[in-house]
C-alpha cells in the first residue's frame, strides 16, 4: 500500500470519530512515532524485583526466550505505522 492511500484511510477512519476523543487517538499516534521508535532504559528498581525469577531456566530455554526478545524487537523497528 502507498503511503497517500495510508493516510485517506486513516483520515476517513478519523473522521468519525467523536471530537472529545481526539485528544486520546492524537496521544496514541505520537507514542507510537516517538515511544516505540526509542528504547528507554530500564529502571533498575523495576528489575531487581525480577532478580532469580529464572535461575532454574535451561540454558536452551534461555536462548529461546532471548531469542523470542530479539526477533521481536527487530520484527516492531522495521515496521511502518
Amino acid at each position: 500500500m502507498e503511503l497517500g492511500k495510508y493516510e485517506r484511510q486513516i483520515l476517513s477512519e478519523v473522521k468519525g470519530i467523536p471530537l472529545h476523543e481526539l485528544p486520546k487517538i492524537i496521544e496514541f499516534l505520537h507514542y507510537i512515532k516517538t515511544g516505540m521508535m526509542v528504547e528507554k532504559p530500564v529502571e533498575k528498581k523495576n528489575v531487581k524485583r525480577f532478580a532469580g525469577m529464572w535461575k532454574d531456566m535451561s540454558e536452551e530455554e534461555f536462548g529461546e526466550l532471548t531469542s523470542l526478545y530479539k526477533d521481536r524487537n527487530q520484527y516492531f523497528k522495521e515496521r511502518v505505522f
